[in-house]
């Protein structure tokens, strides 16, 4: 036995923050979270980058999926859109009736960061095709990450 002076109440809450930046990912795990008080279902994916600077790291995407209390409708908007637009890079047609749908299918994955209105900084995310393919109806191309990574400066 050791003794320990370890208070963990004075460590900060991981909040999944990425660094910002793009490669090929894929979805490697799937949960359906409930929110408390019966306002609503989030789909919590969780992506592993496959190589690039951000190889082996994973980030986790919340997506609501279900509108317990009626409360959240713009959350659920953008939430489907979102969906969307992951469904047409990985070339998922048709209906999402299991989330493991979305399992081990390569994208082009982009992080980026805003901070929302409590002042937390958060994870963004954009996707599209991987190899350049061409993206479905409705997919938008994902923004190019910004020229200056904390990555790209050591590497030089």
């Amino acid at each position: 036995m050791a003794d320990m002076n370890f208070n963990p109440d004075t460590v900060p809450d991981d909040d999944f923050l990425c660094p910002a930046g793009n490669g090929p990912a894929q979805v490697i795990a799937s949960e359906i979270e409930e929110l408390p008080d019966s306002r609503g279902s989030i789909l919590q994916l969780t992506y592993e980058f496959l190589s690039g600077p951000l190889a082996k790291r994973r980030a986790r995407e919340g997506f609501m999926v279900r509108d317990g209390n009626g409360l959240n409708s713009q959350w659920k908007e953008i939430s489907d859109k979102n969906l969307k637009k992951l469904c047409s890079a990985i070339g998922h047609t048709g209906p999402l009736t299991k989330s493991e749908q979305l399992h081990f299918k390569p994208l082009d994955l982009t992080v980026g960061h805003r901070t929302d209105k409590n002042g937390k900084e958060r994870n963004t995310f954009a996707y599209r095709p991987v190899n350049g393919a061409p993206a479905m109806a409705g997919s938008a191309p994902a923004p190019a990450p910004a020229a200056a990574m904390p990555w790209a400066a050591a590497a030089q």
